[in-house]
């Protein structure tokens, strides 16, 4: 299994009073079919508490409502409604999906799923494991094998298979001896079927508007097209004369996959699903990969984990360099300010200081190391080395006035406490309000930054000194 790390975190959903409901009816169903399964939806809608409004579309998606919510299409059998509640209630948002659930499980012509809204990136399902490889046999044989997975793993639902449902194809056989004995060309049945039933465009027309429009031309069918139409097809030979379709062709009904997926140049099916608790789609993926470690593939083959999980991946690596950069911009100016590379190492040892009151906060609090949390954690570490700055400056203008250095430590610290402490306690005060919004766009980032401005600021006054006693000379500073 290629693509899978050890470990990812959570994208986080908007907590917005959105909802994104999906129809998608039958291949080769006609929009009317996709427009019942549409008013089944509104019927439950009309039935349901704390719904605000909704806007529904038949035949494509809706606009782009969301930043990471591309809008679908043009595509007869595809439709959405999007719902707004009335107000942001996390539970009664997620006691109705269950209801939703449910109710839209019993309808048989369509497939109906929803979806909230959730920030990071877009992907195409919450859950998805691509195949890569190249004969369409083994690949289905593969996909059926991973989608057994899938539905047996507790927590995912709506899991679908590309290659589950075949499609079918008529093909038609044009028996190439039996037209050159009746004088017809190859190339002229094709263009001939063309224009007998899908219809044919000879050209353009100028009206007295000075308008063009293309002229096609067709057989007089008022409906689609149907078999019994082939029986209205005729060809046109070397001799002008006119040759019915059965005589030198033949129908035949060909079974086929829906679609055929590429993934990085190569064939590949894209097995997906949904799951019910989106802050468990981590744990879900990572149950379903331990499961696919044990599936024996071909050679030639692998497998990709998608979805979330990929997204995460990138997402948390871009997080990754940004926090790396930001500690080097800010060592970088400690260096400067300080004139040495000891001391910026001194005032960094309140970053893992403040990592461990972090992962305590989110621990205690039910939160996980999310999207936002991160991102936290990264504006974190430009807040917690303000404490040793203070006193680890502090500290050098007392020995520059010709004080020892235990003498310098013990004054900074004592100096220093009650302004550090004021300052972190204000901090926390302006962050409690957001925090105690209980989001998961808002929360995890205040507890990140809560956690770690507690813990770095009390072991900041333990640690920061004695590391200033064992790496600073017993020298006087000269200010600059």
């Amino acid at each position: 299994v290629t693509g899978v790390q050890t470990c990812a975190l959570p994208i986080s959903t908007a907590d917005k009073p959105m909802l994104l409901i999906e129809v998608d009816a039958p291949n080769g169903a006609n929009i009317e079919e996709t427009e019942k399964g549409i008013l089944f939806v509104e019927s439950i809608l009309q039935n349901t508490d704390g719904i605000k409004d909704y806007a529904t579309n038949v035949g494509h998606g809706n606009p782009m409502v969301y930043y990471n919510r591309p809008n679908t299409n043009y595509e007869r059998t595809h439709g959405q409604v999007l719902v707004n509640f009335e107000e942001w209630n996390p539970e009664q948002f997620y006691s109705t999906l269950a209801d939703f659930r449910r109710q839209f499980a019993t309808y048989p012509d369509a497939k109906i799923t929803f979806s909230e809204l959730k920030n990071g990136p877009p992907f195409e399902a919450p859950v998805e494991i691509k195949i890569i490889g190249d004969d369409l046999s083994v690949l289905k044989n593969i996909a059926f094998e991973v989608e057994n997975i899938i539905s047996n793993t507790e927590g995912t639902l709506n899991v679908e298979n590309p290659l589950a449902v075949a499609k079918t194809n008529l093909k038609v056989n044009v028996d190439r001896d039996r037209a050159g004995l009746f004088g017809v060309n190859i190339f002229d049945t094709d263009i001939a079927l063309r224009a007998s039933l899908a219809g044919y465009t000879v050209g353009d027309i100028t009206l007295d508007n000075s308008e063009e429009y293309p002229m096609v031309v067709r057989l007089p069918i008022e409906d689609d097209a149907r078999i019994t139409d082939f029986n209205k097809v005729y060809f046109t030979n070397r001799d002008q004369q006119q040759v019915p379709f059965r005589q030198v062709a033949n129908l035949e009904f060909e079974s086929t996959v829906n679609e055929i997926q590429h993934f990085d140049f190569q064939r590949s099916i894209a097995v997906t699903a949904d799951v019910k608790n989106p802050d468990q789609t981590t744990a879900i993926t990572q149950a379903i990969i331990e499961e696919l470690n044990s599936v024996e593939l071909p050679q030639g083959y692998t497998l990709f984990i998608g979805g979330e999980y990929e997204a995460q991946q990138e997402t948390f690596g871009d997080l990754g360099i940004l926090l790396i950069l930001s500690m080097l911009g800010i060592f970088a100016v400690l260096v400067l300010q300080f004139r040495s590379f000891k001391q910026p190492l001194i005032v960094f040892a309140a970053i893992p200081l403040a990592v461990t009151g972090s992962f305590f906060a989110l621990f205690i609090t039910g939160w996980s190391f999310s999207f936002f949390a991160f991102v936290g954690f990264i504006s974190l570490v430009g807040i917690v080395v303000n404490n040793s700055i203070i006193l680890v400056d502090y500290s050098n203008q007392l020995m520059a006035q010709g004080k020892t250095k235990l003498e310098a430590i013990r004054e900074g610290a004592a100096t220093r406490f009650v302004p550090i402490i004021l300052t972190t306690t204000t901090t926390i005060l302006g962050l409690l309000p957001l925090t105690l919004s209980a989001t998961s766009l808002w929360s995890p980032l205040g507890w990140t930054i809560i956690g770690g401005m507690i813990s770095s600021t009390f072991l900041t006054l333990i640690i920061v000194p004695i590391l200033y006693n064992w790496f600073t000379s017993e020298v006087q500073l000269v200010k600059s």
